[in-house]
């Protein structure tokens, strides 16, 4: 048979389960992601060997709640955000006026509101003075800069979002090395360049979005009608974010900030890894979204799935493996006790990698309540475990709880993507026309 025939057999079956297109993106996403790794790895090391393990855990207390504070206030727009702009770019200068208007408004709301309630509770506060004030601040620069984030994705502009992760990075170190060299390196300042590397990134973004000439004045119109889609999206990633975050604030609480210095270097090694899935999910959701054929919709997302429970699988066995010897080199014999608590995590991580795909799925039909209920629920058991390990087993029970708890968010999302009904998975997408001209008829249960 003809060489050529026999290729094109080959390249025509293959085509069924690898999108070569898609493929490419993300290969060349992942490349800068590579980059993101080295840089976080970096800076993880600088702020572990400078402030040991009680200052390594005022330092994550303080980033985690700002990132809470963001992921109360982001609205789910985030999401609808990429969603919206991706089916009509027309909507893009509004859209970034909206997204302005939120991060200062709601943004600015909650940090007074968590000022206050810690001026009248000290307490109750996980850090206290400067780095408090500090991650407080951080509420309404993180949020911009997330929701900015996500416009540049449904423009499809994927190679500028990654060189502005990487800028963040970079000016995160930079700034770190600065006032290491100096001998000022303790938790306030180590937030203070966190913060600072946010706004540098946030104001990058909103350059490279590049509105000259259009109007800034945010648009209620498209806020209402952008706003119900986003707040399906918010509820689940508001219990999905306290799935991924809440223990690290447990430890916290109720063992102190040594273990949490311990525990923050499993979690962030853990993060790390959780960039590739995460990176893959941002680009297939707006990819899926576009699709009118159900069939093709779930073949590309089992293909997807299987790939990154793989590729994870993989990297989570040579990690876990080499675990002490990781730690210890890169952090020091001084944080061996989070190899146990690392390990322990890591049948989790592979769990939540390929929920992140399932997510996108399901995200590109319809948000449905059930998706919303499984975070929940699976929050809320990652709450109680925790209360009950932490106390017996220290970290390691922090880790248990989350790998229990993140398989079983990975169950339940599997069973909704296997169990929408014909009519939910066959509908058209949300119309294109301008949203001053036509509402967007999103399917909702």
């Amino acid at each position: 048979m003809d060489k050529s025939v026999i290729r094109g057999y080959l390249e025509k079956g293959a085509s069924h389960f690898i999108d070569l297109d898609f493929v490419f993106k993300v290969g060349s996403t992942l490349a800068t992601k590579g980059l993101l790794f080295i840089f976080s790895l970096l800076m993880s090391v600088i702020v572990t060997r400078a402030l040991g393990p009680s200052g390594r855990g005022t330092y994550a207390a303080a980033i985690t709640l700002a990132a809470l504070g963001v992921q109360f206030g982001n609205l789910g727009l985030h999401v609808s955000n990429t969603y919206f702009v991706a089916k009509d770019s027309a909507l893009l200068h509004k859209l970034i006026a909206n997204t302005l208007a939120v991060s200062l408004g709601i943004g600015s709301a909650i940090s007074l509101t968590l000022w206050a309630v810690f001026a009248i509770w000290p307490r109750s506060a996980p850090v206290n003075g400067w780095a408090l004030g500090l991650a407080i601040l951080g509420i309404p620069v993180g949020l911009s800069y997330l929701l900015l984030q996500n416009l540049l994705l449904g423009t499809n502009k994927v190679a500028v979002f990654n060189y502005i992760e990487i800028l963040n990075r970079v000016a995160n170190i930079v700034l770190l090395v600065i006032v290491l060299s100096i001998g000022l390196l303790s938790p306030i300042t180590g937030v203070a360049a966190n913060l600072a590397a946010a706004a540098i990134a946030a104001a990058s973004c909103l350059t490279a979005l590049g509105q000259r000439g259009q109007s800034t004045t945010p648009s209620l119109e498209v806020f209402r009608i952008t706003l119900p889609y986003g707040l399906r999206a918010y509820w689940s990633s508001v219990f999905g974010f306290f799935l991924l975050r809440a223990d690290l604030m447990m430890v916290k609480y109720m063992l102190g900030p040594e273990q949490t210095g311990y525990y923050s270097v499993a979690v962030n090694l853990a993060d790390i890894i959780l960039m590739v899935p995460t990176t893959i999910a941002l680009i297939l959701f707006p990819r899926l979204a576009a699709m009118n054929d159900p069939v093709e919709r779930w073949a590309k997302t089992k293909n997807v799935l299987i790939s990154v429970g793989l590729l994870i699988a993989a990297f989570a066995a040579v990690t876990t493996l080499g675990s002490s010897f990781l730690i210890r080199t890169l952090f020091g014999s001084a944080f061996l006790a989070a190899a146990t608590a690392y390990r322990l995590l890591m049948p989790g991580i592979v769990c939540i990698s390929m929920t992140s795909v399932l997510s996108s799925y399901i995200s590109s039909i319809k948000i449905p309540l059930r998706s919303i209920a499984v975070y929940f629920a699976m929050s809320a058991a990652n709450l109680a475990l925790n209360l009950i390990w932490l106390p017996r087993l220290g970290i390691r029970g922090a880790s248990l709880a989350s790998t229990v708890c993140y398989a079983g968010s990975f169950v339940g999302l599997l069973w909704i993507a296997m169990t929408f009904k014909p009519e939910d998975v066959s509908s058209n997408p949300p119309s294109t026309a301008p949203l001053a001209e036509s509402v967007p008829q999103i399917s909702y249960e």
